[in-house]
C-alpha cells in the first residue's frame, strides 16, 4: 500500500505528524481546562467551608443562635454536600444555596453587597428588582438611631432578607451555568471544524498523490 506523500515537500509522514501533533494539542488543552475547572472549584468549596464553620460558630445573639437547633435537616445536607465525592459545580451551587439558611445576620448583609454589585455588573435580569425588595425592608431600619454604616439587619426582617439572597444567588449560578455551557459549545465546535478541515486536507493530498501515480 502506498504511503501518503506530501506533493510539495515529498515527506511521506507529514500528513501523519500534522494529525499527530494536532490529536496532542487537542488533549493537552482540554487536561489544561479540566485542571483549571478543578482548582477553581476546590477554591468554591474552600470558600463555602469557612462559611459555613463561621456561621455554625457564631456567638451573635440569641435570635440568631438557634438557627442550627432549628435547621437540623439543612446542617445534616450541609455536611453531606461537604463529604460527598466526586466534588461538582451542582454540589457546590446547592451548599450555597443551603447556607443561606444558617448564615448569621452579618453574613447576610455581607453576601449581599458583594453578590448584588456581582449581579448589576453582569447586568443580570430582575437584580434591579431584587435590589428594590430588598431596599423595602431596610426603610424601617433607617428610622433607628443607627448610622446608615452600623445598620444590620433586624431579627423579623432576616428571613425575608434571606428569601431575597437566595434568589440573588440562583440567579447568578443559573447565568455562570449557561455561559459554561456557551463556552463548551464553542470549544466543541471548534475542535470539530479543525478536525474536519485536517481530514478534508488529508484527502486531498492524497487525491493529488493518487493523480501523480496515473
Amino acid at each position: 500500500m502506498a504511503s501518503i506523500i506530501d506533493p510539495v515537500e515529498g515527506d511521506p509522514t507529514r500528513v501523519q505528524t500534522s494529525f499527530k501533533r494536532f490529536d496532542q494539542t487537542i488533549t493537552s488543552n482540554e487536561e489544561l481546562h479540566r485542571s483549571l475547572r478543578s482548582t477553581l472549584l476546590d477554591q468554591f468549596y474552600a470558600t463555602l467551608r469557612v462559611t459555613y464553620l463561621a456561621a455554625t460558630e457564631s456567638s451573635e445573639d440569641e435570635a440568631n443562635n438557634g438557627r442550627i437547633a432549628n435547621n437540623p435537616q439543612i446542617n445534616a445536607e450541609l455536611k453531606r454536600l461537604f463529604e460527598d465525592e466526586p466534588r461538582t459545580w451542582q454540589k457546590a451551587y446547592n451548599i450555597e444555596l443551603q447556607l443561606v439558611q444558617i448564615m448569621t445576620r452579618g453574613q447576610v448583609q455581607t453576601e449581599w453587597a458583594r453578590r448584588s454589585s456581582e449581579a448589576k455588573a453582569l447586568q443580570l435580569p430582575y437584580s434591579a428588582d431584587l435590589t428594590e425588595q430588598w431596599g423595602k425592608t431596610e426603610k424601617s431600619d433607617k428610622s433607628s438611631d443607627d448610622s446608615a454604616s452600623n445598620q444590620t439587619i433586624s431579627p423579623d426582617d432576616l428571613p425575608i432578607k434571606k428569601t431575597i439572597l437566595q434568589r440573588l444567588l440562583n440567579d447568578l449560578q443559573w447565568f455562570y451555568y449557561q455561559r459554561i455551557r456557551r463556552r463548551d459549545a464553542a470549544k466543541l465546535l471548534a475542535i470539530r471544524v479543525s478536525r474536519l478541515f485536517w481530514i478534508s486536507f488529508g484527502l486531498f493530498v492524497l487525491i493529488l498523490f493518487l493523480q501523480r501515480l496515473i
